[in-house]
C-alpha cells in the first residue's frame, strides 16, 4: 500500500507538479522543493539512484538561490542518505 502511494506520489509530481512549476517559476525554491520531494519517494521505493538524481538537483538550485540556509542543508542530508543506502561511500 505504502509502495503505492510513493508511485503515485513520483508520477504526479513528475508528470504534472514539476513541469508547470518549471514552466512558470523556472529555478525557483518551489521547483527545488518537488524535487525534495521526488527524491524521498523514490529513496522509499529503494530508487536509489533516481533518489541520487533528484535530490542532487534540489541541492543544485537551493545552493545557487538561497547558499547556506536550512533548506540547502536538508538537501545535502538528503544526498547523503541515497548515498549510504547505496552504500557509495566514496562521494
Amino acid at each position: 500500500m505504502l509502495q503505492r502511494k510513493h508511485v503515485g506520489a513520483v508520477q504526479t509530481s513528475r508528470n504534472f507538479v514539476l513541469p508547470i512549476y518549471e514552466a512558470i517559476l523556472g529555478r525557483h525554491p518551489f521547483v527545488a522543493t518537488t524535487l525534495s520531494w521526488i527524491a524521498t519517494s523514490y529513496h522509499e521505493l529503494g530508487d536509489y539512484d533516481n533518489a541520487i538524481k533528484f535530490a542532487s538537483q534540489a541541492l543544485d538550485i537551493r545552493e545557487t538561490l538561497l547558499g547556506r540556509h536550512q533548506e540547502t542543508a536538508r538537501s545535502h542530508y538528503d544526498l547523503g542518505e541515497a548515498f549510504s543506502a547505496k552504500k557509495d561511500f566514496k562521494r
